[in-house]
C-alpha cells in the first residue's frame, strides 16, 4: 500500500460531539492496476472493495467547551475487507500522552472531563469490540458504510 488517501463523507454519523478524520488504503502493486485492485463504483447502492482494503476513522474529542482548539485523542478504528468479501474491525485506544494507542480486545467505557463555563462535566465514551463493528458493518451494507454515490 503506497498510501492512505483521506476522504469525508457527505452526511457524517453524530459521534457524541466527536470530531472524525477517515482514510482509506486499496491494495495495489503498482501499474498495471488488476481487477483485485480496483473499486467497483456502483451508480447506486453499495461499491465494492478489494481484499484488503482498509478504513481508518479516528476521533477526537473536544474537552473545553470555551476553547475548541482542545481536543483529546481518543480512538483510532480500522476495518479490513478480507478475502472472503466480508470485513473485521478493531479498535485502537490512544494513550493518555498521544504516545501510542494500544489495541482493545473487547469494548469499553471511559470516563472524559469536559471543562465548560460553569465548570466541568463528565461525558462516557464508548470504544467498540470487533464484534461491536459487525452490528453495523453487515452483509446487507455489503460492509463498508458511507462510501458510495450520492444522488
Amino acid at each position: 500500500m503506497a498510501a492512505l488517501l483521506p476522504y469525508n463523507v457527505n452526511v457524517p454519523l453524530w459521534s457524541d460531539a466527536a470530531a472524525k478524520m477517515r482514510w482509506i488504503a486499496v491494495p495495489n502493486n503498482g501499474l498495471p492496476y488488476t481487477p483485485n485492485e480496483q473499486i467497483t463504483f456502483a451508480p447506486t447502492g453499495e461499491w465494492t472493495f478489494p481484499a484488503g482494503t482498509v478504513f481508518v476513522k479516528h476521533f477526537e474529542l473536544g474537552t473545553d467547551e470555551t476553547n475548541p482548539n482542545i481536543r483529546r485523542r481518543l480512538e483510532t478504528r480500522v476495518l479490513v475487507r478480507d478475502t472472503n468479501g466480508a470485513v473485521y474491525g478493531v479498535t485502537y485506544k490512544w494513550r493518555a500522552d498521544n504516545s501510542d494507542a494500544d489495541l482493545l480486545g473487547s469494548s469499553l467505557n471511559e470516563a472524559i472531563i469536559i471543562t465548560n463555563a460553569s465548570g466541568i462535566r463528565t461525558q462516557t465514551w464508548y470504544y467498540p469490540s470487533p464484534a461491536d463493528c459487525l452490528t453495523c458493518h453487515t452483509p446487507a451494507a455489503n460492509y463498508v458504510l458511507g462510501v458510495k454515490r450520492v444522488n
